[in-house]
């Protein structure tokens, strides 16, 4: 008997990719700050994972990926299993970001640093496992009793510091430290083991070596947490580890005192304020606030604008503590850092010198702002990335003070910009998508049928660019060896393949994703083993392909063979079931009644041995019309009715 709160756990399927609350599934926006609203992913749990991994339940879900809490089937440990959605995976620049943050994590060994343990791509899906942390973030202590003592400040700062210095040591700087990527493990002694997670925007510095390592975002790019951000990331500069020094006078601010050190209306006002102005003391907030006065002194020091004047390392923090508030087992010593000069007074300069510097300064600066375009793959100004950024701030901030004819307003300012960029219409798609949900609000149906007429378009243009790119790809791949750089090429984009051709489906583009399928079939047929499942899943497609083109025999053909492959790489998988009700359904539009009915059974018997409702239900559902079809109504309801509640017991 399911209870009523695990019953209303149930119905909320979507979560808001900004909050991160859950929400009904009826709805599409959150009643919060109007961000969209992303599926729940619930498919996973109770199936193994990578071979390995037995999934047992979520343990949390963002825009980009979703964590499971995961048993080893062979090494008995419980482990968190991170996914990325199977959106993002044709994402070159996700995939990448991550990809680098379990190239980071597991870079790292450290005790107050979360262990990575493998990374890899299965069945489309990128992941990695990591430590399965039990306990709270200092995020869920400070909601729940607003500050801590300095005590236990001293113990955080202390744990955090060390985990840091061994990152920026290692090469890694973190910055998006914040509250909730600091977790807290009860230990036995009634002691708490610090970890820092999420590596998702690290990025990594030059070694030792003197290679420069690859960044996972570029000059320009603004990223991070704005309550926690450093002034010169806010200012879209290159971060280096004092970017995370300031990051830690931040969360210690806010961990002593219950409040952000600054906080303005918007993000963008935030980020003015780290720019320019200084936190008020502890005093100044709550004149209750007993903060030793040393310990403010080391909060103060991280919080200096120019980076310069902050701590260099991580240890000079730990080591700049009072003897009498630093923990007995910590005796770091201090070794510079071969990549930052220690901080020395500034020169004064005379005429003529002042000149040049300012006129070079300048030059430098107007080259920067208003001529670099910055990556190949987000091709614009870092002036005008930051005026797009602003102008969408501002109608966000419109927005949710119900001023929906300027937040109008601002968007138009926003689309101005989009002519300077060339990110795969990225940002054009984000600020059409927001021109949409206001005029909406403003009830403008003309404007918004114009909209998402322009948005079709847009996703049609860019669809046939990536079609080009990725026939190229195939092209040269077409006549290499197994380990030239052209294949290679072809199989890392595999996925990108593959879901190019649904997007072309999508929009009717058929002889265009005939044409990529084609060159796919050809060169993976090559690359891939001759039962890999992958192979049925383009061969799939395919066939969906001829069948939207009304060439029956070649789509015939086609199912035939991805259901073969699946029954023999994969038999009685979900893939399995799908390729049979796939093939059923198809046979039974041609009136091939046996045929169809064999499939469609066949599809029954294993969708009722997989824990999958909703294929279930298709399966149901087919044979029903089947039978419907046959003039025997009676047998069809039953299957529609079993169909309704397998589908009801999944609510």
């Amino acid at each position: 008997m399911v209870d009523h709160e695990t019953k209303k756990q149930q119905s909320l399927s979507k979560f808001c990719i900004n909050c991160g609350d859950k929400f009904a599934s009826g709805m599409t926006k959150c009643p919060k700050d109007g961000s969209d609203l992303m599926e729940l992913r619930q498919d996973m749990i109770g199936t193994t994972f990578a071979k390995k991994y037995q999934i047992t339940s979520i343990l949390g879900e963002g825009g980009m990926s979703v964590v499971y809490k995961a048993k080893h089937k062979y090494m008995e440990r419980v482990v968190a299993v991170k996914v990325l959605h199977k959106h993002l995976v044709a994402d070159a620049v996700a995939l990448q970001r991550f990809q680098q943050e379990s190239q980071a994590a597991s870079s790292l060994s450290h005790p107050n640093i979360v262990t990575v343990y493998d990374f890899g791509i299965e069945d489309g899906q990128a992941f990695f496992v990591m430590d399965c942390l039990e306990g709270p973030t200092l995020q869920d202590i400070l909601e729940k009793q607003e500050r801590i003592s300095s005590q236990e400040a001293t113990s955080i700062l202390v744990q955090l510091c060390d985990g840091l210095e061994h990152a920026h040591r290692k090469g890694v700087i973190h910055r998006d430290l914040k509250p909730s990527n600091v977790v807290l493990m009860p230990q036995e002694d009634g002691s708490q083991l610090l970890k820092i997670v999420d590596f998702g925007i690290a990025k990594l510095m030059p070694g030792e070596d003197g290679k420069t390592r690859q960044a996972l975002t570029q000059t320009g790019e603004v990223f991070g947490s704005p309550l926690f951000m450093s002034p010169e990331q806010c200012m879209g500069r290159s971060p280096d580890l004092r970017s995370d020094i300031y990051s830690v006078g931040c969360l210690m601010y806010e961990a002593l005192s219950g409040v952000p050190p600054l906080m303005g209306d918007t993000s963008f006002e935030t980020m003015t304020k780290h720019v320019n102005e200084m936190p008020l003391t502890f005093k100044q907030v709550g004149p209750d606030l007993n903060v030793p006065p040393a310990l403010e002194a080391v909060v103060f020091r991280c919080l200096q604008k120019d980076p310069d004047d902050r701590y260099q390392t991580a240890a000079e923090i730990i080591n700049d503590l009072p003897a009498t508030e630093r923990p007995a087992i910590r005796n770091i010593t201090i070794t510079p850092q071969a990549h930052l000069k220690p901080a020395t007074k500034k020169p004064t300069f005379v005429f003529p010198t002042t000149v040049v510097l300012a006129l070079t300064i300048t030059a430098v600066s107007s080259y920067y702002l208003f001529f670099w375009k910055g990556p190949l793959s987000d091709n614009g100004t870092p002036y005008h990335k930051f005026r797009w950024n602003v102008f969408l701030t501002l109608a966000d901030s419109a927005a949710k003070t119900d001023h929906n004819q300027d937040a109008a307003n601002y968007l138009l300012e926003a689309e101005k910009e989009i002519k300077f960029f060339n990110d795969r219409q990225e940002k054009y798609l984000k600020t059409l998508s927001q021109q949409a949900e206001i005029y909406g609000r403003l009830a403008d149906t003309d404007k918004v049928e114009a909209i998402s007429q322009k948005i079709i378009e847009v996703k049609k243009e860019r669809a046939l660019g990536d079609l080009e790119r990725l026939s190229k790809i195939l092209e040269g791949a077409k006549t290499a060896s197994a380990l030239n750089k052209n294949m290679n090429d072809a199989v890392v984009n595999f996925n990108n393949v593959r879901e190019l051709a649904g997007t072309l489906h999508e929009f009717g583009l058929y002889s265009q994703e005939e044409e990529l399928l084609a060159s796919a079939v050809e060169v993976y047929k090559r690359a891939l083993p001759p039962n890999d499942p992958q192979l049925g899943d383009l061969f799939s497609a395919m066939g969906r392909c001829y069948e939207a083109q009304q060439k029956m025999d070649l789509a015939g053909q086609f199912f035939k063979s991805a259901n073969e492959i699946y029954k023999t790489a994969a038999p009685g998988s979900v893939k399995s079931t799908k390729g049979l009700l796939e093939l059923g359904i198809f046979e039974k539009d041609q009136s091939h009644w046996e045929a169809s009915k064999q499939y469609l059974v066949t599809a029954l018997e294993q969708g009722r041995k997989l824990s999958d409702p909703q294929l279930l239900s298709q399966c149901l559902n087919a044979y029903g019309d089947w039978f419907k079809q046959q003039n025997q109504p009676k047998a069809a309801q039953q299957y529609f009715d079993e169909a309704k509640t397998v589908v009801h017991k999944k609510i």
